[in-house]
C-alpha cells in the first residue's frame, strides 16, 4: 500500500535516510526540517502517517504532535515518535502528548516500516484512508 507520509526532523541525514527507505517501500514522501514546516505542510495536503523526531527547534515533536492530534481534521493521522532518548520518562511523555508509537533512533528499517505498516493498516481497518 502506497501512503503519503510527512518525516519531520531537523537532522538532514536521517531525513534523507528514512525518507529513502518509505520511497523504498512505495510510500509518498514529504520531509520537513522543524515542527513549523511540518505543520505548515498540513496546510498544503493530508498526510497519511507522520514520523516525527521529539527534539527539534522551533517547534519541538511533543508540541507539533499535541497541536495535530488536538485538531479534528488531523486527530487521526498515526505519529510514529522518532528520539535519541530512550528512556521510559520519554517514551511515556510522547505516548501522553498523542503519539501512537515510538522508536528509538536509530531505528532499525525493518522495524520502523513494520510500525509503520501496522499504524497504516489500523486507520485503514478504521475506514481512515481512501
Amino acid at each position: 500500500m502506497s501512503a503519503k507520509i510527512l518525516v519531520v526532523d531537523d537532522n538532514a541525514l536521517c531525513r534523507m535516510v528514512v525518507s529513502g527507505l518509505l520511497k523504498d517501500a512505495g510510500h509518498q514522501v514529504t520531509t520537513a526540517g522543524d515542527g513549523e514546516e511540518g505543520l505548515a505542510a498540513f496546510r498544503d495536503r493530508q498526510f497519511d502517517a507522520v514520523l516525527l523526531d521529539v527534539q527539534m527547534p522551533r517547534l519541538d515533536g511533543l508540541a507539533l504532535c499535541r497541536i495535530l492530534k488536538g485538531r479534528p481534521e488531523t486527530r487521526n493521522v498515526p505519529i510514529l515518535m522518532l528520539s535519541g532518548l530512550s528512556t521510559t520518562d520519554s517514551r511515556s511523555e510522547c505516548l501522553a502528548a498523542g503519539a501512537d508509537d515510538f522508536l528509538s533512533k536509530p531505528a532499525a528499517s525493518g522495524e520502523l516500516l513494520a510500525r509503520l505498516n501496522s499504524a497504516l493498516n489500523s486507520r485503514l481497518y478504521a475506514g481512515e484512508v481512501a
